[in-house]
């Protein structure tokens, strides 16, 4: 930390935007190449630390309910445009290092990831509680495409690709099923409002 703050120096009266060049540092700084080698994933590690932080202090919103979407008329479904809560975020970690923060929530003692495997990992705020989980891949790609504003007709294409044009519609419906549980979406305008 000290390597860290002499590099970075708190510029914001806050404390809470101290850490907010950490994971930039132990990726890349020269400063930081001793903690590079022994926790390679140390970066990756402070990537999802800094998300937690950001998705706790995300402005709010209502959460879209099952009721208002299934209110949508089905011949609108192709168009729609998901909105999400500000608080969400898909990171693109190369270790599991969710596993290790899991371990540290319920106090245990965290092992050390055990090697580098593509995790993506969604990072959101449910009411005043932050929450985190493992994506699959495909939901991942999902979620990606639905964040930059893919309709619904396209996050079933590109489910298509991986599952068959058969299987997809419902996959993305489960998925949609799931981030409106999760309270990952937002109340938004919906089309043919």
């Amino acid at each position: 930390m000290t390597a860290y703050l002499l590099a970075h120096p708190p510029r914001h009266p806050s404390l809470r935007f101290a850490g907010s060049r950490l994971a930039g540092f132990l990726a890349a700084d020269p400063a930081a190449a001793p903690f590079r080698r022994r926790w390679p994933w140390a970066a990756e590690l402070a990537s999802l630390e800094w998300a937690l932080v950001d998705a706790f202090d995300a402005r709010d919103a209502p959460p879209l309910t099952r009721e208002r979407l299934a209110g949508l008329p089905l011949a609108r479904w192709p168009e729609l445009r998901l909105a999400f809560h500000a608080s969400v975020r898909l990171l693109r970690l190369a270790w599991p290092v969710h596993d290790a923060r899991a371990a540290w929530e319920r106090s245990e003692a965290p092992p050390p990831p055990a090697g580098a495997r593509p995790s993506p990992v969604c990072v959101w705020r449910r009411a005043e509680r932050v929450c985190y989980r493992a994506l699959e891949p495909l939901e991942a790609d999902l979620l990606e495409a639905a964040l930059g504003g893919a309709p619904f007709s396209a996050l079933c294409a590109r489910a298509a690709q991986a599952l068959g044009d058969d299987a997809a519609p419902a996959f993305v419906a489960a998925r949609v099923g799931r981030w409106l549980g999760d309270e990952l979406l937002r109340e938004d305008r919906l089309p043919g409002d």
